[in-house]
């Protein structure tokens, strides 16, 4: 997922994600920045990008609460759920199939 921050004031921005960038399975790229005032301009923007990896299967929030040196804080809600990976499957649970020759055999 991608965050657009935005700055439409004169002054420069001094932001950071508040906490650990890499919390609950969701990683924040980059976790900090500048963003000049826009002068005479458009509004500057810079994009971060929001990752999940989760390390089970459940779900998982977490509140990005995006903080200014001088300013307001923008707080954004993330939800996501974490899935069984096939690969992390024990052969029990894997489909089985019947052979042609009437003998069961396991994928994988």
């Amino acid at each position: 997922m991608q965050v657009v921050l935005s700055n439409p004031s004169l002054a420069t921005c001094y932001w950071q994600v508040e906490g650990d960038a890499t919390q609950h399975g969701y990683t924040v790229s980059p976790a900090r920045g500048i963003l000049e005032g826009r002068g005479q301009g458009f509004a500057k923007t810079q994009v971060v990008e929001v990752t999940f990896s989760p390390a089970a299967a459940q779900p998982f929030a977490r509140d990005l609460s995006f903080v200014c040196k001088r300013g307001r804080p923008c707080v954004i809600r993330v939800e996501g759920e974490g899935t069984v990976d096939e690969m992390m499957e024990t052969a029990m649970d894997r489909p089985r199939a019947w052979n042609c020759d009437g003998k069961l055999s396991r994928y994988g």
